[in-house]
């Protein structure tokens, strides 16, 4: 929970929790700023089994991206090995 990127501090390291209703849905860890400015490098994502293949974790994705969009942080990317997940949006 503590490991960050060469060069980044813990006050750029995000934990994200996304609920519906009392149930918690998804876990999120973002790194604000790397491996540029412009990115933002989700470090984990995980969803609450009862959810997954319904597109709620794309929604969540795409709702983060169209917040991001606005601040000029447009790009998210993930691990490269994690083959069904979103990488660069």
């Amino acid at each position: 929970m503590k490991a960050t990127p060469p060069g980044i501090g813990l006050s750029d390291k995000y934990f994200f929790g996304f609920f519906e209703r009392e149930e918690l849905v998804a876990v999120m860890d973002l790194v604000d700023g790397y491996p540029d400015q412009r990115t933002s490098y989700i470090g984990f994502f995980m969803m609450n089994p009862d959810y997954q293949g319904k597109h709620v974790g794309t929604a969540i994705i795409m709702r983060l991206r169209s917040t991001y969009e606005p601040l000029e942080k447009p790009q998210f990317v993930g691990k490269e090995d994690n083959k069904k997940g979103i990488g660069v949006l």
